[in-house]
């Protein structure tokens, strides 16, 4: 390990007495063994094994708990305070924090949510009603014959993605059970129109679009087992966070052999892409 450069021989003196510590030769750059030269580090062995260590900013003895011990990490003992935006994640798919501290995600960083409307509380109609019948001990739901319908509204949550898919599904349960397949099938005509963000007037609800999907129940499948039928997706339009969704869900004829008990339905369920929690105030996102 011989000393032959005017840096080394500036940095052995350091060594020795931190106040002997001169500078490197200038050479246009700020390397890892400057850096050691500077702070009293002999800078005539090139940095190993540390340099590929988390970095911490902290307390000595400090130790990641949730990343690996490894090159480019960097951990932070105590509050990190960002006065502009923040990202986390990759080039396109990450969470940012805005400069005004909104949560917003984007690509893949996306999240679902549920918008569920209980058919418990539903519009029943005066003719093809299904009927409310017994379900689980004092428990009650309504069982859908051939033709039934209720109707239903709801409205897109604030924290919807500006038009991303919604997709509509129903979910209940089978009702008896049968020694061989059976299939069941039903339908969602829905019509859905933006809002104006405050008092006024909106869009015109447009025409119907109708949907439709059939479930099998396979042979001997017990009595009371829980199904979900995703009846399909909205390709309509561009819509916004408070557009108003009115629909009519409708048991209908399948191409199979309906189940002698007719199927409970409790509820209809729209899944939608959310990219913030909420909106930014009650009526913009």
């Amino acid at each position: 390990m011989a000393v032959d450069t005017e840096t080394k021989r500036r940095s052995a003196l350091g060594m020795v007495i931190m106040a002997l510590v001169i500078a490197p030769v200038p050479d246009g750059t700020v390397a890892a063994v400057d850096r050691e030269h500077i702070i009293g580090i002999y800078a005539g062995i090139a940095p190993g094994s540390a340099a590929t260590l988390v970095s911490i900013i902290g307390a000595a003895g400090a130790a990641p708990v949730h990343i690996p011990d490894a090159g480019q990490s960097l951990l932070i003992q105590k509050d990190l305070e960002v006065q502009r935006s923040a990202y986390f994640g990759s080039m396109t798919n990450y969470s940012q924090f805005e400069s005004d501290g909104t949560y917003v995600m984007n690509g893949a960083a996306t999240v679902f949510n549920d918008l569920v409307v209980p058919l418990s509380s539903a519009k029943v109609p005066p003719a093809n009603a299904p009927a409310w019948s017994s379900f689980v001990g004092n428990r009650n739901a309504y069982a859908y014959d051939l033709n039934d319908f209720q109707e239903f509204s709801t409205e897109l949550a604030h924290s919807y993605k500006n038009a991303a898919t919604i997709e509509f599904h129903v979910q209940g349960a089978v009702n008896g059970s049968n020694v061989d397949d059976r299939t069941i099938k039903f339908e969602i005509e829905y019509t859905i129109a933006d809002i104006p963000p405050e008092a006024g007037f909106g869009d015109v609800f447009p025409a119907t679009t109708t949907i439709n999907a059939e479930l099998t129940i396979p042979a001997s499948t017990t009595d009371l087992t829980a199904f979900t039928i995703d009846i399909g997706d909205d390709t309509t339009g561009n819509f916004v966070q408070g557009a108003i969704v009115k629909g009519r869900v409708r048991r209908i004829a399948s191409t199979g052999t309906e189940p002698t008990g007719d199927p409970f339905l409790t509820e209809v369920g729209l899944h939608i892409e959310s990219d913030t929690i909420g909106t930014r105030t009650a009526t913009a996102k």
